[in-house]
């Protein structure tokens, strides 16, 4: 009886072990598979066909190790950017960052790690003291020193907003470093394994095509009247006494967003040149300032940006909310802000021609005609297609 007792011991002793060597085999195995086919791009080029399709996933792999020399980035206003249409315009070998949602700290974060290996580093850490905010900037090693341009839409809603404020929580910061410690939330995540690793190497075996930067987060949405107008509250008059006038904190507001996040980066790499445009919102946002009482408000913020921005020899400023035509025809905006792909391939073509270029010498023509056009709208004219 002891001796059988031993042997089944011994026999679960050998189990143990077994399990816990294949256990381990699998795990080495699936590590290995991740670090080698590296569907996120952190460690290395792609080696297999591959699928773009997470941009807070994806986005730093490709700024790591794609060969580019001009960047198209911003929030979902700029997904639908056709990388070829760029390059064949500005002849440069173009790569898309967008990060849908992005508020301006992650943006600028993101860019600083992207372009020049003196970038400054915009990871910028707020540390709340006496009611102040404390922003401390550290230089970090770049991925690319030969960033040419950079195209990127001012998004005003964003920059009106306190600097350290964030849009976006649980972005993936373990792969935005180089801290091999934390690579293992990467190489050993089952969905990078299954919805990563095991699809590019199927896509490879298949003969299939890797996403291009054309169709990578490229949307189509139904557009209309309807859908334009359907965020919107009912439209009254009102007496333009009650809407809201800049005052010097909004001004300072500006100013420390452009100040500790998109300032430094401008100066830091002054051989790049940064193209900046502001997008053409439909007449239904707009409305939708008119019904906060912020039309002028607004129009007045962005004179602000312009003026902080244009003097910079290393920028260009574009602006298309003077294209009224477009603005009023919502047939071409899935809601208030978002056009159809065709605007962005008119924007690259605007843009490429220097027409809606803002200069020191036009700024305020430019902000005087549209206070003379949006502040003096009929918006109660939108209330036919409420429903």
């Amino acid at each position: 009886m002891a001796d059988n007792s031993v042997e089944k011991v011994n026999a679960f002793k050998k189990w143990i072990i077994g399990t816990i060597g294949i256990f381990a085999v699998m795990v080495i195995i699936a590590s290995a598979l991740v670090i080698i086919t590296d569907p996120f791009f952190h460690f290395h080029k792609p080696i297999t066909k591959y699928r773009l399709n997470n941009e807070r996933y994806i986005n730093d792999g490709i700024a790591r190790h794609f060969e580019y020399d001009a960047i198209i980035t911003g929030n979902s206003l700029t997904e639908n950017f056709k990388v070829s249409e760029y390059d064949e315009l500005f002849e440069v070998n173009a790569i898309k960052l967008p990060y849908s949602g992005a508020d301006t700290v992650e943006l600028w974060q993101a860019l600083g790690r992207a372009i020049g290996r003196n970038a400054t580093d915009m990871s910028a850490v707020a540390d709340k003291i006496s009611s102040e905010y404390r922003y401390k900037y550290d230089k970090q090693q770049g991925y690319n020193d030969s960033v040419r341009n950079v195209l990127t839409c001012l998004y005003i809603e964003d920059i009106m907003r306190e600097d350290y404020w964030s849009g976006y929580e649980g972005a993936p910061e373990y792969l935005y470093d180089d801290d091999p410690i934390n690579d293992i939330k990467y190489i050993l995540n089952k969905d990078v394994l299954y919805r990563g690793t095991f699809f590019n190497i199927l896509l490879t075996l298949r003969g299939g095509d890797s996403t291009s930067f054309d169709e990578y987060c490229a949307w189509e949405r139904s557009s209309g009247y309807k859908q334009a107008v359907a965020s919107l509250d009912r439209i009254e008059y009102r007496n333009p006494e009650d809407d809201r006038i800049m005052s010097e904190y909004d001004e300072t507001v500006i100013d420390n967003c452009l100040d500790h996040n998109v300032i430094p980066v401008i100066e830091a790499n002054p051989d790049t040149e940064f193209t900046f445009f502001f997008p053409p919102f439909s007449i239904a946002k707009w409305a939708d300032y008119y019904n906060e009482g912020k039309v002028e408000y607004t129009i007045d913020c962005m004179a602000h940006i312009i003026d902080r921005l244009v003097g910079y020899d290393n920028v260009k400023i574009f602006g298309f909310d003077d294209e009224y035509e477009l603005a009023t025809d919502l047939s071409r905006y899935c809601d208030t802000i978002h056009y159809d792909a065709d605007v962005n391939s008119w924007i690259l073509t605007q843009i490429a021609a220097d027409r809606h270029l803002i200069t020191e010498d036009n700024k305020a023509a430019y902000t005087d005609t549209l206070k003379e056009y949006y502040v003096n709208y009929d918006y109660t004219g939108l209330n036919e297609y409420m429903e």
